[in-house]
């Protein structure tokens, strides 16, 4: 199985990233020790907020609201503590009873839209927000929430604009400066993003987003030992703030630390199990560390909670590839481009899917479409390896592996295959083309192997059987299903032996090899001694795997010998 490597970039969805300062009205001169007008109920209610006790400053507004019941300035107040308490339907109620009273007054168009904005309702959040600033456009706040508003929306040029004009207003406006880089983070403005950061540390070193913010940006530019600081800090600030594990994983991904990655995931979905980025973290990990059934698992439920999550679908295809599974990976790598046709894991996804179905063409232009996106991936460069080996393009297919075995991740199987490419050549840099050798080179997702070239090849949904009439040659390789229940070799020929007791009878084992793979080697006959196959077994990645003869011969020839000795599992 070939690991992905690479992972989604999780860019923050930030409802609210720091407490924002509300504009009140508030008479002057008057004192809160003892109140009795609802101009001193507002005052405390105020100082309460001031303070954080927003429970006591809810109770203060509402005490002013039972006196002046229109009042919008009490309103407004309402909405604010009701927001913080986390009661954002109340407060977008609160809010809009303000602007029935005064729509001139931009303060409760701001909480109305922050309300909204905790609700979800990004576009109609940033109408409120536009209205505030159309009524105050000198009001950092409205924004900074139309920079959040917009961010959510992905529309991140309007956001960056956003956010500098909150500067612009408010130098020092720490989470300015965060949406900032947020923005540039969704433009792919990394170093940018970096320097936005920087600012928001030196304003508030222990404000969490913005350590994930420098994680987020070192992520996108590979630097993954800065990333994993980065997320670390974040940690060290709050403990249970969930995108610095979701990032921490990513950077640990990134760093080929799969194991730790899998445990930074699992802390965030501990923290929040409806983080489609923690788990979508899950399933890279595991794709990477070919745990592909869990893969698939954690794979479906990110898909569950947001079907559009792309790099879900391309972990999805991956875990499924791992699986045999090549039409179902092929189908969630193509829904991966629906939602992106310019992504090049997706491409990259699609091009394994199709050269597990040898559909060797297809294949090649899917992995070079991927390369064209992004030219340092060795996943796409070993499957383009892989697609014009099997056509037969073996000076092409070597330059490709070698230029997968330079780029992280770790290029394992090109280094395989080219290995055995070069062997079957004799090392020689300038490779004989297809039809230069009485054997034909199989290239499958995985195993390879050569068989004579007049031999025909014929995919079934267990096995790959290689045939031809006459002389006799037949050899069928089954395909090793993962997670089996044998512990060993041995667990599983006593159960394949039981199964075949009362039909047929059996020689051997004798101990043979399968390329440089030890092996046990059976003769099965029916009762009347009729052979009817010689089945070869061995163990390898913790699987059985069986090659089977059925020349009816009680020894293979010397084409079904050589078949044995070629063959290289490649998952």
């Amino acid at each position: 199985m070939i690991k992905r490597g690479t992972h989604n970039q999780c860019f923050m969805r930030v409802l609210r990233v720091v407490s924002v300062f509300i504009f009140f009205m508030i008479i002057p001169g008057i004192t809160a020790d003892d109140p009795d007008t609802a101009q001193e109920w507002v005052s405390l209610a105020v100082e309460r907020y001031s303070g954080g006790n927003y429970s006591g400053a809810l109770e203060a507004a509402e005490e002013a609201i039972q006196l002046i019941p229109e009042w919008e300035g009490a309103w407004n107040v309402k909405s604010a503590t009701l927001r913080h308490l986390n009661r954002n339907e109340e407060a977008l109620d609160a809010a809009e009873k303000a602007i029935v009273f005064n729509q001139s007054y931009s303060s409760p168009w701001f909480n109305k839209g922050e309300a909204l904005l905790n609700l979800g309702h990004y576009e109609d959040a940033l109408s409120a927000y536009e209205t505030s600033i159309t009524l105050n456009d000198n009001y950092p706040n409205a924004y900074f929430g139309k920079s959040t508003a917009l961010i959510n929306q992905g529309r991140y040029e309007e956001a960056l604009q956003a956010a500098n004009e909150a500067i612009s207003l408010k130098e020092k406006y720490q989470g300015a400066w965060v949406n900032k880089a947020n923005a540039l983070i969704g433009l792919k403005r990394y170093e940018e993003a970096l320097e936005a950061t920087g600012t928001a540390i030196t304003l508030d070193n222990a404000d969490p987003a913005a350590w994930v913010n420098k994680a987020i940006a070192h992520i996108g530019m590979n630097n993954n030992e800065e990333a994993l600081k980065a997320a670390d800090m974040a940690i060290s600030c709050d403990a249970k703030y969930v995108l610095a594990w979701v990032n921490k994983a990513s950077a640990l991904i990134g760093l080929d630390k799969n194991e730790e990655a899998l445990s930074a995931a699992d802390k965030a979905l501990s923290l929040d199990d409806t983080s489609v980025s923690g788990w979508n973290n899950k399933a890279t990990a595991l794709v990477n560390l070919e745990r592909d059934e869990e893969a698939l698992i954690a794979a479906n439920q990110a898909l569950a909670l947001d079907k559009t999550f792309k790099a879900a679908w391309v972990n999805k295809a991956s875990a499924l590839i791992g699986l045999g599974q090549f039409e179902e990976a092929l189908h969630a790598a193509d829904t991966a481009l629906d939602l992106n046709q310019n992504d090049y894991q997706a491409w990259s996804a699609q091009a394994m899917a199709l050269v597990s179905l040898n559909r060797y063409e297809d294949g090649l232009e899917s992995a070079e479409t991927s390369i064209d996106f992004y030219r340092n991936n060795s996943i796409s460069w070993t499957t383009k390896g892989m697609a014009l080996e099997s056509l037969g393009r073996f000076s092409e297919a070597k330059t490709a592996y070698e230029t997968a075995i330079s780029l992280p991740p770790p290029g394992d199987v090109a280094r395989i295959r080219l290995e055995k490419l070069l062997d079957v050549t004799g090392g020689s840099d300038d490779l004989p083309e297809k039809g230069a050798s009485e054997y034909e080179l199989y290239s499958g997702f995985a195993f390879q192997v050569e068989y004579p070239q007049s031999a025909d090849v014929s995919e079934l949904e267990s096995s790959i059987r290689f045939k031809r009439d006459t002389p006799p040659f037949s050899m069928t390789v089954g395909l090793a299903q993962k997670n089996t229940p044998y512990a060993s070799l041995d667990d599983f020929i006593r159960s394949w032996a039981g199964a075949f007791q009362y039909i047929y009878e059996m020689s051997g084992p004798t101990d043979v090899m399968v390329g440089t793979v030890p092996a046990k080697q059976f003769i099965v006959q029916k009762k009347d001694g009729t052979v009817v196959m010689i089945s070869t077994i061995f163990w390898e990645n913790e699987t059985t795997h069986i090659i089977s003869s059925g020349g009816g011969a009680d020894t293979l020839t010397d084409e079904e010998q050589h078949f044995l000795n070629t063959y290289t599992n490649t998952r």
